[in-house]
């Protein structure tokens, strides 16, 4: 594929890649993300050549790009502890801080507590649900709700 092949592709296929992707960044992010698919796409190109559709690979790679933000953007307590060679103590502090302001405002005491047992204390859903007086299965079914909302207030956020 040559550039004005991948040109011909970037023009006809923008607009689609975006509105895949829209709901899954914050709307400011939304360019970087379509940008960085179509940069891998144009490194990767002579692979594309072989696929029955390129958007297709463009619009997954934008999708994964997505993912790669959210993870980015908020680190997981157990690499706090781990990460002190990249976040000094006032950033730790910082980031932990952050987390907790951020499950308060989204989460009751009872979702938080399951959602730390959890996520957190690898503790098993059978433990959790004795603990909070549930069936593991409506441990698993609140998780599943738990997460929900995170990532929709992650998104906003």
């Amino acid at each position: 594929m040559d550039e004005k092949e991948f040109e011909a592709l970037y023009k006809k296929c923008r607009e689609e890649v975006r509105k895949c992707i829209r709901g899954r960044v914050r709307s400011a992010d939304e360019e970087d993300v379509v940008q960085e698919a179509f940069i891998l796409a144009w490194m990767k190109r002579s692979e594309l050549e072989t696929k029955d559709r390129p958007v297709g690979w463009i619009i997954n790679t934008a999708k994964f790009k997505c993912k790669e933000r959210l993870r980015d953007r908020f680190c997981d307590f157990t690499s706090l502890e781990d990460a002190e060679w990249c976040l000094g103590q006032e950033e730790r502090e910082h980031l932990l801080l952050e987390w907790v302001l951020f499950l308060e405002r989204y989460l009751s005491p009872k979702d938080r507590r399951i959602f730390l047992a959890v996520c957190l204390e690898g503790r098993s859903l059978k433990e959790v649900g004795k603990m909070e007086g549930i069936s593991a299965e409506n441990v698993r079914w609140r998780l599943l709700k738990i997460k929900k909302r995170l990532r929709d207030a992650l998104l906003k956020y």
